[in-house]
């Protein structure tokens, strides 16, 4: 790679079909059925379901209150879990549509790259990070995601296949530079 000269200036386009294509799935979100939840809440009805009718069909011997009761924990035990399961993928559903709407307001992003800083503006906001405070860096084939004292998550398809190189190369290249910190190496090689 020829020698980089600073600032680098990156225009990326603001499209909410870019971002939503990275958490749905067929206009669905990608955790419908793909999720636990739906195996811990048919298992709990397969269990309560054997439950009642070892309590209608039986004669209630000593062992069979064993196995009632034990059957009970269980079925118990996969409620909690299903509500538990359910809850945090509905708050996480809860965080991506509010993500999404305020990706949907954004009319102007850019990237700034300098030999000290990452910084992305978004509208009027300037987010600055330092190469050495960024924390984790990981490149998929769908974005590349930047995690310091904030989480940025950019698409491909928001970025020129040049442009994208180029920011990849020039992350790599800084990252390398930058104090060993929390960062994964192997992400960025």
């Amino acid at each position: 790679m020829s020698e980089l000269k600073f600032p680098i200036r990156i225009q990326l386009t603001s499209r909410l079909e870019d971002f939503e294509e990275l958490f749905f799935q067929n206009g669905k979100l990608a955790m419908t059925l793909q999720s636990p939840v739906l195996f811990y809440f048919l298992w709990s009805i397969a269990l309560l379901i054997i439950d009642i009718l070892i309590l209608s069909l039986t004669t209630v011997s000593n062992s069979a209150w064993f196995i009632l009761i034990m059957i009970g924990i269980i079925s118990v035990f996969w409620w909690y879990e299903t509500t538990r399961l359910f809850y945090s993928r509905w708050q996480w559903w809860n965080q991506i549509s509010m993500y999404m709407q305020k990706v949907s307001k954004i009319k102007y992003v850019e990237i700034t790259l300098t030999e000290a800083t990452f910084q992305i503006k978004i509208d009027e906001h300037e987010h600055i990070l330092n190469w050495s405070n960024i924390g984790y860096v990981h490149f998929n084939q769908k974005y590349i995601s930047i995690q310091g004292k904030e989480h940025f998550t950019i698409p491909y398809k928001s970025i020129s296949t040049g442009d994208r190189e180029l920011l990849k190369n020039v992350i790599r290249k800084q990252m390398r530079q930058a104090e060993d910190g929390l960062f994964r190496k192997e992400e960025i090689e």
